[in-house]
C-alpha cells in the first residue's frame, strides 16, 4: 500500500479498492477499510482509488479520496475491529519485538 516516497501533497500511499456493480456498494464501508489498511501500515495520508465495474469486467465508475489518519471517523471502534481483523488475517505483528528461541523467523511463516 504504501508508496516508496511522499508526493507533492504529502500522499505516503495509494490503495485501490474494486466493487462489482454500483448501486449496492456501500462507499462507507470501501473508506473504513481503506482506514483499517491505513492503521496496519500506519501511513498518514492516503489517495484513495475506488474502481466500480460490471458483470463484463468495465470500469463504469471511479473515485478517488484523499484520506488522513487524523479524521475523527478513522479512529472509530469498528475500525479498529477491522484493523484487527485484516491483521489476524494476514497474520501482521503490529507490535515490534524480539524474536522469542522458539518462534518462527517473520519471513518463514509464508
Amino acid at each position: 500500500m504504501s508508496l516508496k516516497k511522499k508526493d507533492d501533497n504529502n500522499i505516503e500511499a495509494l490503495c485501490i479498492s474494486s466493487a462489482y456493480g454500483k448501486s449496492d456498494i456501500d462507499v462507507d464501508t470501501l473508506i473504513k477499510n481503506t482506514y483499517a489498511n491505513m492503521l496496519l501500515s500506519k501511513s498518514k495520508k492516503v489517495l484513495s482509488v475506488f474502481l466500480y465495474y460490471s458483470s463484463d469486467y468495465k470500469i463504469i465508475n471511479t473515485d478517488l479520496k484523499i484520506l488522513k489518519s487524523d479524521d475523527k471517523s478513522a479512529k472509530t471502534a469498528e475500525i479498529m475491529n477491522m484493523a484487527e481483523h485484516l491483521r489476524l488475517k494476514r497474520g501482521i505483528r503490529l507490535e515490534s519485538g524480539k524474536i522469542g528461541r522458539n518462534e518462527l523467523c517473520p519471513c518463514r511463516k509464508w
